[in-house]
């Protein structure tokens, strides 16, 4: 249907990528290759800002697969040879590897990811020893000539965000925008977050061309990437919003240049692939993370930005790789909800236990109170044997009267029978 091939085209930088209208692809090469460029041989300011290499010993990205969407990666570029994985063309040979890259700017996105080190430069990707798996979709050109080039439609651009699942990327790079809310790559969003895969999408560079909301970056559970520049401002283009969840470096950004060398590139397109990286980073370190709470711990590491918290061109903060992976971070209270009539469901077997975790309580208590007391009655008993022991005390007895000689009804006779010898012995003893 004629519907499905329409997408509205935005900048996506100075010498950006883009989704719009698809127009047939002529060929399957591309018609001006980028020339291969200079090596740029000092630490990038970017790379100086973030400082990523204080979290690589505790990750580096290996192991964790980011899948670029982007105009291909080129695979033969000296930092890239051996970090990118198999992917998929849909754009001129589908169903090939997506490895060819006619305009530069997914070769860039890729090396600010994953480029390793290499003699005579300074720069490297933000996650080194993860893999890229390239998805071309575009090789569309916005700049002061125009717009050029070819570019999917949202339908295939749908199916390259469910392919990245299905080829096992824990994370997604999309430095494209859409103009509209599209429903296919809605669903298809909703599928990779929903497979655990974090999604981090650029916010677009039309802050002062109407300020548009771009999507997938305003979309649930996307994280959405705005760009600053070495002072820590918003790049004045880079878009304004609730959409923008993080900013990150994105004014002439060194990245590499298919075939040999690097360039300077501006733009959300660059400054989305360092918190993709940095997703890369977390994903390795703390594997038992959702991509949910991946996402929910980019943001809460975040460090300040000149915007405020909470601003719209600049939202949570700066990502910081080293804060993302090494920060405790203690879940906060949810919010207390309003008031209002909730049906309790009484679970019999939940009741049962609790009642007999009660009486076990009691008995063990009343267990407990005897034990103390024959303690205590054991201590106070030897507390008064002792000293009476050192005294030779022994118990007291009394003895038993000897039984009666006579019924006890009847009169001692005995203490009468003499008694006139007594009186006898008295009257003798007056004389």
């Amino acid at each position: 249907m004629w519907w499905a091939r329409v997408a509205v085209s935005v900048l996506m930088s100075a010498a950006g990528v883009a989704v719009g209208v698809a127009t047939p692809a002529a060929a399957a090469t591309c018609t001006s290759p980028i020339q291969p460029a200079e090596v740029s041989q000092p630490v990038p300011w970017a790379q100086k800002l973030l400082a990523p290499e204080r979290a690589w010993p505790l990750a580096d990205g290996t192991g964790v697969r980011v899948a670029v969407i982007d105009s291909g990666v080129d695979q033969s570029h000296p930092q890239l040879v051996g970090k990118v994985d198999r992917g998929r063309d849909y754009l001129y040979i589908k169903g090939d590897t997506g490895a060819r890259d006619c305009i530069g700017h997914g070769t860039a996105v890729g090396s600010i990811i994953a480029a390793q080190g290499a003699a005579g430069t300074g720069f490297r990707g933000v996650a080194p020893g993860a893999r890229i798996i390239p998805l071309t979709v575009s090789e569309r050109r916005d700049d002061a000539k125009g717009q050029s080039g070819q570019t999917v439609t949202a339908a295939e651009f749908a199916t390259a965000v469910r392919d990245a699942v299905v080829f096992g990327a824990r994370v997604i790079n999309i430095s494209a925008v859409f103009a509209g809310d599209e429903p296919a790559v809605r669903a298809a969003i909703k599928f990779a977050v929903d497979s655990d895969v974090v999604v981090v999408a650029a916010v677009g560079n039309a802050a002062e061309d109407g300020n548009p909301t771009p999507y997938p970056a305003a979309y649930p559970d996307v994280v959405g990437v705005g760009a600053i520049d070495q002072t820590g401002r918003r790049v004045r283009t880079s878009g304004r919003g609730t959409f923008v969840d993080l900013v990150a470096p994105g004014n002439e950004i060194t990245a590499a240049v298919p075939g040999r060398g690097h360039a300077s590139y501006t733009g959300t397109s660059f400054a989305t692939p360092f918190v993709a990286g940095v997703a890369a980073l977390v994903r390795q370190y703390r594997p038992e993370l959702s991509a949910r709470d991946v996402s929910t711990r980019l943001i809460a590491t975040a460090s300040p930005a000149a915007g405020g918290a909470d601003s719209p061109g600049y939202g949570h903060g700066i990502v910081d790789p080293y804060r993302a992976v090494a920060e405790q971070i203690h879940a906060s209270p949810a919010p207390a909800a309003a008031p209002r009539a909730v049906r309790q469901v009484v679970d019999p077997e939940q009741v049962a236990r609790e009642k007999e975790l009660k009486r076990l309580t009691r008995a063990a208590l009343a267990v407990g109170i005897v034990v103390l007391s024959l303690a205590i009655l054991a201590v106070v008993v030897g507390l008064v044997r002792g000293p009476g022991r050192a005294r030779r005390w022994r118990p007291g007895r009394v003895d038993r009267p000897p039984p009666a000689s006579s019924p006890p009804d009847e009169a001692p006779a005995a203490l009468f029978d003499d008694l006139d010898r007594v009186e006898q012995a008295l009257i003798d003893r007056g004389r």
